[in-house]
């Protein structure tokens, strides 16, 4: 996936101009309009972070899903990834406006999630960084027990890999509830 600069003066412009330059969407079509299967992902995301206090997101890339958290409100978020450069080049003086004006606790951390100190407990868990079967079942080995309600899996169709590692991770604490197969793919898993 290619990155996009982006200069806007607003996250959520900013969140809306990427969803329209990655072609996501038609540039007639709302954010509310545009039906892909990452659009439900994204629409997965808001709903479960409406119902959380946290957030903490493995792999940042350049933010869309971080947005998506950001514009939710909640009262902490945590973001993580192996390299931040273009995010803090680009994203982050944007990012880090909102959180500060929205009063949300917000901080990223530039390391490998398999090997850092182990996270802070939180409601949701995202993970969406290095797509192997070994890194994501270390990082559910080290973080998991931290999640208290939901850890929610993107690509998991087209990396056969993390789907594998979250079967074997789910006994007997945890259940499927969305597992989708459109396009690259997404499984979220709640606590029992």
């Amino acid at each position: 996936m290619r990155r996009i600069n982006i200069k806007v003066d607003t996250l959520e412009e900013w969140y809306n101009t990427l969803i329209r330059e990655k072609k996501l969407i038609k540039s007639t079509q709302s954010p509310e309009d545009w039906r892909s299967p990452l659009q439900n992902y994204h629409q997965q995301l808001q709903n479960i972070i409406k119902e959380s206090d946290s957030y903490t997101e493995f792999g940042v890339f350049q933010g869309h899903t971080l947005a998506i958290a950001l514009l939710m409100n909640p009262k902490r978020i945590r973001a993580y990834d192996i390299d931040l450069s273009w995010y803090y080049e680009h994203s982050a003086p944007l990012f880090n406006s909102y959180a500060e004006e929205n009063k949300i606790d917000f901080i990223t951390y530039e390391v490998d999630t398999s090997t850092c100190p182990i996270i802070d407990e939180t409601d949701i868990l995202h993970i969406d960084s290095l797509h192997t079967y070994e890194h994501c079942k270390k990082e559910l080995a080290r973080h998991g027990h931290r999640v208290k309600k939901y850890i929610i899996f993107h690509d998991t169709t087209a990396r056969r890999g993390l789907f594998k590692a979250l079967s074997e991770f789910i006994v007997p604490d945890w259940e499927i509830v969305v597992q989708n197969t459109k396009g690259v793919g997404y499984t979220l898993i709640k606590r029992k």
